[in-house]
């Protein structure tokens, strides 16, 4: 007979280093793993957008092995995602999160955990936002869901546009448009007779603090500056971004692409690379050379690069933008999940109107979500 799998919470940030090495491990062998389930990812993020409050990871083993992961958070305010719920962390900047478990066990894992969270943590609502709708990750938690008895409200969220890197640079070229292919030469000439153009990479942690610099002087001059999304003005961005840097380029996962024009740095993208797969976190440009196209011609240098270093993916994050589907080839589409009460007058509600609803309304009454928009940009 099958031992039951084990479940154990972690309550104290400081108790996660601990397991810093299985865990990276199992997130690099796990099918479902991410940069966004790992220990330097998650950890930064608690550190900076999360203290002094506390986790509720999750770690589920069969016998001492670690089969799974939910690195959940007790959100009693809604600062998160759901008041008074278990969700697992997002961020502002790149909205990606997953239940990791190892192959073969995803429906014996999440069956631990809703029945360790039930035990726990009684009927909290069990949020799990922005999961790939395609996953396999995604049909054990709806699968899941339903032996525990508990209602599944369910939303899509964003579809992301990303590239697949299955062969060189020139045949990624004939992938595209004539018309896009076109646009693309004309931005860099435009940009090359401005003046003269330079390219730095970095990936290791000697070049890092300099590039970080550089990036955080384009950020300042950006577009985000104004809108408060930037590196400098968001509380705990800065930190995040700058120490994630240290760490990725000391694991070498680190990749940022800077663009200098007369030796100013003018256009960055910041990137990791996990797994063999380019994830663009961030991206910005001087919004004095907008004219120039500097972050086009810089995002055609960066996936040409990720083609001549054989990466099989470059991830564009983010929502859908017309320039990014110029470039993709494929994209995935995120939806969220949470798992409720069924006597939850409270859930109930939010169920029927994001399931039922918001559906309805959004085929029969269009208008209706654009005035939403409407006022929430004028409330911004």
């Amino acid at each position: 007979m099958t031992p039951a799998l084990t479940v154990h919470e972690v309550t104290d940030a400081a108790r996660l280093v601990d397991l810093h090495d299985e865990w990276d491990a199992f997130v690099a062998s796990s099918p479902d793993g991410s940069f966004f389930e790992t220990y330097e990812w998650l950890t930064t993020w608690l550190a900076c957008f999360w203290a002094p409050r506390q986790p509720a990871f999750m770690f589920v083993r069969d016998g001492g092995r670690l089969v799974g992961l939910a690195p959940f958070l007790p959100d009693d305010t809604g600062d998160a995602w759901c008041r008074r719920s278990l969700t697992l962390p997002v961020h502002s900047h790149v909205p990606r999160a997953n239940l990791v478990a190892a192959d073969g066990m995803r429906a014996a894992v999440v069956d631990a955990l809703l029945a360790h969270a039930s035990d726990r943590h009684g009927w909290t609502p069990l949020v799990f936002p922005q999961v790939d709708r395609a996953s396999a990750a995604w049909a054990a938690i709806e699968d899941g869901a339903r032996r525990q008895g508990r209602g599944v409200t369910q939303w899509e969220d964003m579809v992301v546009p990303w590239i697949r890197l299955d062969g060189d640079w020139d045949g990624y070229l004939q992938s595209r448009t004539a018309h896009v292919r076109q646009e693309m030469r004309r931005k860099r000439r435009k940009l090359e007779k401005a003046g003269r153009v330079e390219y730095a990479v970095t990936s290791t942690p000697r070049e890092c603090a300099t590039a970080i610099n550089d990036i955080f002087a384009i950020e300042a001059k950006s577009w985000k500056q104004d809108e408060g999304t930037s590196f400098a003005t968001e509380v705990g961005v800065s930190a995040f971004y700058t120490t994630l840097a240290r760490l990725a380029a000391e694991r070498g996962w680190l990749r940022l692409y800077v663009m200098s024009l007369d030796g100013a740095p003018i256009a960055h993208v910041y990137g990791i690379v996990h797994r063999n797969e380019y994830l663009a976190l961030k991206t910005s440009y001087d919004q004095s050379f907008r004219e120039l196209s500097p972050g086009s011609v810089l995002f055609e240098f960066a996936v040409r690069d990720a083609c001549e270093q054989g990466y099989t993916a470059f991830d564009m994050l983010g929502i859908e933008a017309r320039w990014k589907n110029d470039l993709a080839t494929d994209a995935r589409r995120l939806a969220s999940a949470c798992l409720i009460a069924p006597a939850s007058l409270r859930c109930q509600s939010c169920r029927s109107y994001e399931n039922t609803l918001k559906p309805y309304l959004k085929t029969h009454a269009p208008w209706l979500a654009a005035l939403k928009q409407r006022i929430t940009r004028a409330t911004a």
